[in-house]
């Protein structure tokens, strides 16, 4: 059997104390096809005017088409970093995601909320393994409606559908959920033993205030009359 993975650290910036991550997972790297075929097609056209020009109009294009490929490559290189920056992250709790590299934005969804789960993979999609996930809410407003670009969607699908509906996940899904506890519960420690009786020379064990018992009106004024009564009284010299 597959062993759990366990969640990242810096998934706890975002994960409440008494959640659970069942999953968190990067968005597929054909998000990346776009940028890279730009890159690609810039530098293609670079060696392309390298070779069918001569002379000053070769320097012109080439010093053009080069700096434009920098560009696309600097792009190419931010949209990486982007990419392993974000996740979408789901708990027992809420569905999470992490967005932006220098302004982070989060988006967030209580698993209580979802009304419904749509499930969409285009042709391409099915050929490189990625799909499309659309939450429905009862709310107007969502912060976390259509994620793309989801991988292995067949099971991380079936993964929210089972925290959705709180029953066991499919065996073919374990080995993409996460060996997680809540932090609260990790934290705790065993209660402290019993100490014993105190050794000669130590000071008294502190003992626990007396129990406060509730009384009512009633016998709280009943008990003050019987408290404050006239109380008879012999001085000395009346002997």
């Amino acid at each position: 059997m597959t062993q759990a993975r366990r969640r990242h650290p810096a998934y706890d910036d975002y994960v409440l104390e008494n959640e659970s991550v069942k999953f968190a997972i990067h968005r597929h790297w054909a998000i990346l096809v776009r940028p890279a075929a730009a890159f690609a097609g810039t530098f293609v056209l670079a060696l392309g005017a390298w070779a069918a020009f001569g002379g000053t109009t070769r320097q012109f294009l080439a010093s053009v088409t080069l700096w434009w490929c920098l560009a696309q490559l600097c792009y190419l290189l931010w949209q990486v970093i982007e990419w392993r920056t974000e996740y979408f992250l789901a708990t027992d709790k809420r569905l999470l995601l992490v967005q932006g590299l220098i302004v982070k934005r989060v988006g967030t969804m209580p698993m209580a909320k979802v009304t419904d789960l749509s499930y969409q993979r285009s042709l391409l999609g099915r050929i490189l393994g990625y799909g499309r996930f659309t939450f429905e809410s009862a709310g107007q407003d969502q912060a976390l409606r259509q994620i793309d670009w989801i991988p292995a969607p067949d099971n991380h699908y079936r993964l929210v559908d089972a925290i959705m509906h709180n029953v066991a996940p499919d065996p073919r899904d374990l080995p993409y959920l996460m060996d997680d506890r809540p932090r609260v519960e990790a934290a705790g420690s065993a209660p402290p033993a019993d100490p014993g009786p105190p050794a000669p020379g130590d000071p008294p064990l502190h003992k626990p205030a007396a129990e406060v018992m509730y009384e009512s009106a009633d016998i709280t004024a009943r008990r003050r009359a019987d408290d404050t009564r006239a109380i008879p009284l012999t001085l000395p010299w009346e002997d």
